[in-house]
């Protein structure tokens, strides 16, 4: 404001000159000279120890905006005066509030002290902070504005943690304990202070943790004791802050924790956490490793955000088990006032708090410069260098790619735009329609055992979705031969009892065109006794042709109640795209699924009468739904394992991005063809992604299968992953071994398909981190899978291929997925409770049996029997050949030079079967069955002639004359019918199976001695 004139008559009422002491009006006077951006605030106090507070303003605050205020900051209105000063063209509201606290005295006394509460009340009233209880610190501690947010924040994450404390009592126990309070905030300035050196920050924490732990001794109450100690425990378990290195109000302040360190956290614990609190926003970013990845969404459950999103990331991390991070998952929730918004002026806000929470995740995110790990300026690390930061669309951010990577690019992020996948440099999910078809290739695999081809014979479907959705519409296209009896979504339900199947399917293109809903279905094209339904509506009247359809006695339902008759029809499919939890237990309540806008039509696995389920969305069913489904007999795994395409496409665009900038860095790549090459790529993708649903819903069906005989194992497999930190049963609802034996006693079905699903994804994740640690991924022979896992169009950057900067992870992600997949879940605990080797030569063995007995071309063969032969059949020819490369696995680690070399090996062997008069070669093209099982004759014939070979090979003798003495040796022991006697007898445990396997195995050793000792004598 430009100096005015010292006319006071002409700016003050004369009144006010009048009442008002000199030197009064000249600080007034001073004040309007001084003031900027219209506001300014004045604190004083008066002779009868009346603190007052003048504003200046051109606003008029009313005294509903300014009492509660003012009482949050501990005072009492006691007189209000307004007067107006006329400053210029300017009207000027001096409103003077005199006011009294609970001692009656005047709390004012110095000059910083005032400036703190004006500096306050200034923010305060600009809502830039939250009004409440916590600004009473104002003016009974030293804290200013800011510093109080600070604890604001850890009371808000504390609610989103759990917690039996209100916000209010949390916020007041803060306040009646201020001197506390201030220890808590110097303890967090001590931490994360740039200013200080990592000796001086230790020495003063420690000196202020002794302090802190010496005056909760004497607090008042239990309930305070307990909230203001998890709050240090809190800053003790704060890893990072953006606090010291931007505008803690204007831009907000980000947390990262170590997860598991929280206290209260429930489980299971992610490894990190990033919590982000704004005026208008709050986030939580879960990542469950360093590598991981996961979308973002729009959150609406503002009291309980991270109980969505932790329930997310657990299906995540099961998701992400065939890629290269782990899962992660983010949220946040819009905290500025929405109503009376347009359409378009909604969606602006949420991108604005978009923005504010990516830009938060950045600034606390450490990044990649010239090859350098580099953490953001004035951020104090109290963890690992942390430069992997990869997010993806989700519910309300569908289109906010680019948005991010906007962002990543302005922060100068080393992702630039591989930070968020799917944007317009990207791969089009719903384009490709990827997710839905990952979960396709579950839908046909189930219906092989039903001897159904989903492409080219028809069966019926009630969906759960609309066709302008990603997953739903894209997954009911997948085949012409669809019969869609049946829809609903949150609006509408579409039912169409005998639709003309080509006519309907072209009507569903047309609306997935269109991104059109069902109320715009053309309602001529559907048949006799259909119809589409308003969910308003007060009832429905059922008709002949819908009773007969759906089993459907009542002539009248509610739109809930025709819900839920739909879903318990005995159909072929459900098909689920989209959003909420439809299916629970018969052991669980409403009350235990966090969804409740489906209360009213949720039902229990058991009353499912479809063959098959096809989960395209997320969370559409309890884990212990789709486990009671299981056992009634139908065909489920899990939303993870049906819907993981999604993001393996999403993980496949970051690493090729990755690789790709590194060609652009090296000359090898213009800028210019980067998309042009992404874009050509897209079939490859989507191809080597479908490959993964494709080989996962294999090995369940033969895990399913062979429960039985594994059961053991798997209590073993449950007991290492419990012991490594990564399982906790009760979290997955994993059976534990007591409920194990309780199903083998009962002849319940040991492990269901579900339960199988959860305990395939800790497997790989397992062995993974293992295997990213070992030197297997360092050797030579591993780049095959670092080579195999980029699309054809990419081999000729070989360089940046084998200098990728997730290279190790790739090839262990790889490895790890190759084994299970194709040797079963307890492959590593069975070799090792019988070998006793390390995971190298385990996985070694196989690498030795792959190329020796040519397995890809016998795995190829079975795959081609796919709708030729009943689904089962493949699976037994699957498992035997597991059982035969078992095996031949063993044998390999027991008789083979340590450490394994693949290569080595594996010319040794082909020597020695070669000079037995072995032939290796594999022609299985355009195989049957038949000739499977033969090749598979030929593989288990050879695991009773190893032994003779190597010797033959060993002593250079004529391989004849060994067989012939291992076969007279064999006769003379009664090995077979000792062998089949050891067999025959049951066990109940792992030790009494290893100890029949190793009797079996001391007779062999013994054979081959003996032979041994004949030979040495015979020469």
């Amino acid at each position: 404001m430009k100096k005015i004139t010292e006319n006071i008559n002409e700016i003050f009422p004369s009144q006010y000159i009048a009442n008002t002491a000199p030197e009064d009006v000249e600080k007034d006077l001073q004040i309007l000279q001084t003031m900027q951006n219209d506001f300014a605030i004045r604190v004083y106090c008066t002779q009868d120890s009346l603190n007052h507070f003048r504003i200046y303003s051109t606003k008029a605050y009313s005294l509903s905006q300014i009492i509660p205020v003012l009482e949050n900051m501990g005072f009492k209105v006691i007189n209000q005066e307004t007067v107006k000063a006329q400053v210029e063209d300017k009207t000027i509201y001096m409103q003077d509030y005199a006011l009294s606290n609970k001692k009656n005295e005047c709390i004012i006394s110095n000059y910083d002290h005032n400036s703190k509460l004006e500096e306050g009340l200034r923010i305060i009233l600009s809502r830039e902070v939250v009004n409440d209880e916590l600004n009473g610190l104002l003016n009974i501690s030293n804290l200013d504005v800011f510093e109080i947010n600070l604890l604001r924040a850890f009371t808000a994450y504390t609610q989103q943690i759990g917690t039996k404390y209100s916000l209010s009592a949390i916020r007041k126990i803060y306040v009646l304990n201020p001197e506390i309070s201030e220890l808590l905030v110097k303890s967090f300035v001590a931490k994360f202070n740039p200013e200080l050196s990592r000796e001086d920050s230790t020495e003063q924490f420690v000196a202020l943790d002794q302090k802190i732990t010496h005056k909760l001794k004497s607090v008042k109450s239990l309930d305070e004791e307990i909230v203001l100690r998890d709050s240090f425990a809190l800053i003790k378990a704060m890893l990072r802050t953006n606090y010291f290195s931007q505008d803690r109000i204007e831009k907000g302040m980000a947390f990262k924790f170590d997860s598991k360190a929280v206290p209260n956290m429930p489980k299971p614990f992610p490894m990190f956490e990033i919590f982000v609190y704004h005026k208008d926003i709050q986030g939580v970013h879960l990542r469950g490793g360093k590598v991981a990845r996961g979308g973002l969404r729009w959150s609406d459950r503002h009291a309980d955000f991270r109980s969505e999103i932790l329930g997310l990331v657990k299906a995540q991390i099961a998701k992400n088990s065939v890629i290269i991070p782990t899962g992660s998952k983010g949220g946040f929730v819009v905290r500025r006032s929405m109503e009376d918004l347009t359409a378009e002026q909604f969606q602006q806000a949420g991108i604005d708090c978009y923005k504010i929470f990516i830009s938060n995740l950045l600034s606390i995110t450490d990044n990649l410069v010239d090859g350098e790990v580099i953490t953001p300026n004035n951020v104090v690390r109290h963890d690992d260098l942390d430069p992997y930061l990869v997010v993806a669309a989700d519910k309300g951010t569908a289109t906010f790619s680019d948005i991010a990577n906007g962002l990543a690019i302005e922060h100068g992020f080393w992702l630039k735009d591989a930070f968020a996948s799917g944007g317009a440099n990207g791969y089009d999910h719903k384009k490709m329609g990827i997710t839905a078809k990952g979960a396709w290739e579950s839908v046909k695999r189930h219906f092989r055992h039903f001897d159904l081809d989903t492409q080219t014979e028809n069966f019926d479907v009630v969906g759960i979705g609309g066709m302008a959705g990603d997953v739903f519409g894209n997954g009911m296209l997948l085949s012409e031969k669809i019969n869609l009896v049946a829809a609903f979504n949150h609006r509408a339900i579409f039912v169409d009892p005998t639709p003309n199947v080509p006519v309907a399917y072209a009507e569903r293109q047309r609306l997935f065109k269109e991104v059109q809903s069902w109320e715009f279905y053309n309602k001529e094209l559907i048949s006799q006794g259909g119809g589409i339904f308003l969910r308003t509506e007060k009832s429905i009247a059922i008709s002949p042709e819908m009773k007969s359809k759906f089993e459907i006695k009542e002539d009248e339902l509610t739109p809930d109640e025709l819900i839920v008759k739909l879903m318990k029809s005995p159909v072929d499919l459900i098909w689920n795209g989209g959003i909420g939890t439809f299916v629970k237990s018969s052991l669980e309540d409403n009350i235990d699924v966090p969804d409740r806008a489906n209360d009213t039509i949720r039902i229990n696995g058991k009353d499912l009468r479809a063959k098959v389920i096809g989960e395209g969305g997320n969370l559409g069913f309890t884990q212990l739904g789709r486990i009671e489904f299981n056992q009634h007999g139908g065909k489920v795994y899990t939303d993870a394992i049906d819907n993981s395409a999604g993001v393996s496409c999403s993980d496949t665009e970051v690493n090729i991005k990755i690789l790709l900038e590194a060609a652009i860095n090296n000359g090898s790549l213009k800028a210019e063809d980067r998309d042009a090459l992404l874009e050509q790529m897209t079939q490859a993708v989507e191809e080597k992604v479908l490959a993964d649903n494709y080989y996962q819903g294999s090995l369940l069906d033969v895990e399913e299968t062979l429960a039985d005989k594994n059961v053991n194992y798997y209590k073993d497999l449950m007991n290492v992953l419990e012991d490594n930190g990564l399982l906790d049963r009760s979290v997955e609802n994993l059976p534990t071994n007591a409920e194990l034996d309780e199903r083998v006693l009962h002849g319940k079905k040991v492990m269901t398909a579900p339960e199988l699903s959860v305990l395939l994804a800790y497997a790989k994740i397992d062995l993974t981190n293992r295997l990213v640690e070992s030197q297997l991924v360092k050797a030579p022979n591993a780049e095959k899978f670092l080579i195999n896992y980029f699309p054809s169009e990419l081999q000729t950057y070989e360089t940046e291929i084998k200098n990728h900067k997730l290279r190790d992870d790739i090839i262990a992600t790889g490895l790890a997925n190759f084994i299970i997949n194709k040797m079963g879940l307890p492959f590593i605990v069975k070799m090792q409770s019988q070998s006793v080797s390390n995971v190298e030569d385990i996985i070694r063995s196989f690498l030795i049996a792959e190329r020796l007995f040519n397995l890809p071309q016998v795995y190829k063969a079975i795959d081609e029997l796919d709708n030729k032969v009943n689904a089962s059949k493949q699976v037994e020819l699957i498992a035997r050949l597991q059982t035969i490369l078992e095996n031949h696995c063993l044998w390999f680690v027991r008789n083979l030079q340590k450490p394994l070399h693949v290569i080595d090996c594996v010319e040794l062997l082909t020597t020695v079967l070669s000079q037995a008069g072995f032939d290796l070669s594999v022609c299985l093209d355009d195989a049957n069955y038949e000739a499977i099982d033969k090749q598979l004759d030929r593989l288990e014939n050879l695991e009773s002639v190893l032994d003779s070979a190597f010797m033959a090979h060993t002593l250079k003798v004529d391989f004849d004359i060994v067989s012939n003495l291992f076969d007279e040796v064999s006769t003379r022991m009664a090995l077979k019918e000792l062998i089949a006697g050891i067999k025959s007898i049951e066990t109940e445990n792992t030790w009494d199976e290893i100890a029949s396997k190793e009797f079996i195995r001391e007779l062999h050793t013994l054979k081959a001695s003996l032979a041994s000792q004949v030979l040495e004598e015979k020469a």
